[in-house]
């Protein structure tokens, strides 16, 4: 028999590309960047640590400027807070107008943005039951749920800022209302951001029926 010429191998077929992922990514305390295929979101607003007064600052700014650029971003698109308290809150407004997003929060923390220059229309207020879609790949279902030491006066009680408070003691407001926030990113999963909770039946003076 004749010899026959060897076939040369098939050409390695490349893998498909993996579907673009939800990618999170902690920046201290309950602050946390999301990047989706189509949004960028910051989950919070506490970069500032002023050495005075109860304020944001140009150096806490700066900071959350700086870890952004490290991690590629250079706009942010929402920023989600879940309550008003200053480890939470304390740069919502200053945060928003330096990255160009819209922020998303209780009254108290839109007062907070408000006192901080931030447009009224730039803060968008929710409360129990909101479902919403702040992006195309992105939809936020909203519930009250208690802050934790809900009986304790000053931290878990429920107390509402009425009015725009001074720029420089936003870091004293109270924590406005707790939102725990469900995200879902569609084919790519679910999360639910919730950054402090307490007993669901305890009464912290809100009349909200937690459970």
């Amino acid at each position: 028999a004749g010899c026959r010429r060897a076939r040369p191998p098939s050409a390695p077929t490349a893998p498909a590309a993996p579907e673009p992922a939800v990618e999170f990514t902690w920046m201290g305390i309950t602050n946390w960047l999301v990047q989706t295929p189509h949004s960028t979101v910051l989950l919070d607003a506490y970069f500032s640590r002023p050495l005075e007064g109860n304020a944001s600052t140009p150096e806490g700014i700066e900071t959350l400027l700086t870890v952004l650029d490290h991690a590629g971003v250079t706009a942010i698109d929402h920023i989600f807070v879940g309550h008003s308290h200053f480890d939470h809150a304390l740069d919502a407004g200053t945060a928003a107008i330096a990255t160009g997003a819209q922020l998303w929060g209780s009254p108290t923390t839109c007062l907070i943005a408000d006192a901080q220059g931030l447009p009224a229309e730039r803060c968008t207020v929710l409360t129990q039951g909101d479902a919403l879609s702040p992006s195309e790949d992105i939809g936020l279902r909203v519930a009250r749920t208690p802050h934790w030491w809900p009986t304790v006066s000053g931290i878990g009680t429920h107390e509402e800022l009425d009015d725009k408070p001074a720029e420089a003691g936003v870091g004293d407001a109270p924590h406005g209302g707790v939102l725990t926030m469900h995200l879902d990113f569609g084919p790519h999963g679910t999360a639910v951001f919730q950054n402090t909770l307490g007993p669901l039946d305890a009464d912290d003076g809100s009349g909200e029926d937690y459970p």
